[in-house]
């Protein structure tokens, strides 16, 4: 048997059906600590016990939206390189005069904002 965590310690007087183990799943020193644990309990509050398959599912899902908002904070700062680079082409050629550079770097501007 392997050490608990701080926040989580083992109660041996929970009645269970078989005797709960470290192997099994984590006591959390509160029900809110194992609801937050556990936020998709089936049951209307999580007792401190929460298998670890639980623990682990939650784990992946937390890694899965680590990702996405990675590639979400990418792609924006893409999108924000592009639109900085129109914009500065847009300057450019609105201090230059030129009617023909300002149409084009409008349309960039615009195709950046896209």
């Amino acid at each position: 048997m392997t050490n608990p965590p701080d926040d989580v310690y083992l109660m041996p007087d929970l009645d269970f059906a078989d005797e709960p183990s470290w192997d099994r799943g984590a006591f959390f020193s509160s029900r809110k600590a194992a609801l937050e644990a556990w936020p998709d309990c089936p049951y209307p509050a999580p007792a401190r016990y929460v298998p670890y398959d639980f623990l682990e599912e939650a784990e992946g899902r937390a890694e899965k939206a680590r990702e996405e908002v990675a590639d979400i904070i990418l792609e924006t700062n893409r999108r924000i390189a592009h639109l900085e680079r129109a914009l500065n082409g847009l300057a450019l050629a609105v201090d230059g005069g030129r009617e023909a550079e300002i149409r084009e770097a409008r349309e960039e501007a615009g195709r950046a904002l896209l």
